[in-house]
């Protein structure tokens, strides 16, 4: 018999528990991914509830729900926020896929060239624009100025950073919008394929619930108090600032 040297016997007794360690880790890891995995989203629904200023960004409030026949009116699985850009691009790719399945050509909004953060020199000034709340209520997005080319320091003047570029982005806040949308079509259009793919397939649902992040007390109650200070407003009270005017004068 071969005896190993009392080192590497020390060393075989200390590298096996860590690798059972990691071994474990690993696969509760993959246990949680594949519980929290859906597949197929017939029945799944999605609620936009606000669009709010959270860890300071930009985010789109919605909660989720597992059964799309209820009407979103059940108790949700639960509520979560993820960035405007995020949220917006998913919902603009379900819109086009909506189309598509129609038969309809799908233009993308104007807006949409704001998902990113661009850069925009205004009378030698430079400033940056960005998809993101509106400053007059919380169920309305606006293009937010920003001075810096990462997007996080708002321009602010007297309190408001809207640009003024028109929106042509609507999200349906405060509505019950399933996560599979089922569009008339006769047998001998589609095959069995058409049927797996609608209900895998949902770009809004499947997409919010990857970025997901949980919204917490303090998170819906920010929620809350915007939802509450937004009402009684209106557009013509809003103070048109004169560097905003610029943009809508010079942005194209």
């Amino acid at each position: 018999m071969i005896s190993l040297p009392s080192a590497a016997m020390s060393g075989r007794s200390t590298l096996l528990p860590i690798l059972l360690t990691i071994l474990t880790i690993t696969s509760k890891t993959c246990l949680v991914q594949a519980e929290d995995s859906i597949q197929y989203w017939t029945d799944y629904a999605i609620v936009p509830k606000r669009c709010i200023t959270y860890n300071n960004n930009d985010q789109i409030m919605y909660s989720m729900y597992d059964k799309s026949t209820n009407y979103c009116t059940d108790t949700p699985m639960g509520t979560y926020v993820a960035s405007v850009p995020t949220f917006v691009n998913a919902y603009l790719e379900q819109a086009e896929d909506n189309a598509n399945d129609e038969g309809i050509e799908y233009t993308y909004p104007d807006a949409s060239m704001y998902l990113d953060c661009v850069y925009k020199q205004i009378n030698g000034v430079d400033y940056y624009l960005h998809l993101g709340c509106a400053d007059d209520g919380s169920n309305s997005l606006a293009v937010n100025i920003y001075t810096d080319e990462q997007c996080t320091e708002p321009s602010v003047i007297n309190g408001y950073d809207d640009a003024n570029i028109q929106m042509d982005i609507s999200i349906p806040f405060e509505k019950c919008t399933p996560c599979v949308i089922w569009m008339d079509k006769n047998d001998d259009e589609v095959d069995d394929a058409y049927y797996v793919n609608k209900q895998t397939n949902a770009p809004l649902c499947s997409t919010m619930w990857m970025y997901k992040e949980e919204c917490n007390g303090k998170c819906q109650r920010i929620g809350l108090n915007n939802a509450s200070s937004s009402e009684g407003w209106n557009k013509a009270d809003k103070i048109l600032l004169t560097v905003l005017s610029l943009f809508g004068e010079y942005v194209t």
